[in-house]
């Protein structure tokens, strides 16, 4: 399995894609909500939303932003 390694710019420190996916779902479970809610309420698709959570894709940092707000963190 290939994890792809994401530079996060406040810290400049690495997180695997995986982990950020682990927290976008953990947050939207905590508001228990669906994907397709979580993602309408951003701006975003469901897809994008389930590559985000699945580590497939990361968000742009526009995105990160809106998903961070929507969160509340």
């Amino acid at each position: 399995m290939h994890i792809r390694m994401v530079t996060m710019k406040a810290g400049g420190d690495c997180v695997p894609n995986s982990i950020i996916g682990e927290r976008l779902q953990e947050l939207r479970n905590r508001r228990s909500v669906n994907q397709e809610i979580a993602a309408e309420a951003c701006g975003i698709s469901r897809i994008a939303l389930a590559r985000y959570e699945n580590g497939v894709r990361v968000p742009r940092m526009d995105t990160a932003a809106k998903l961070a707000q929507y969160y509340g963190v």
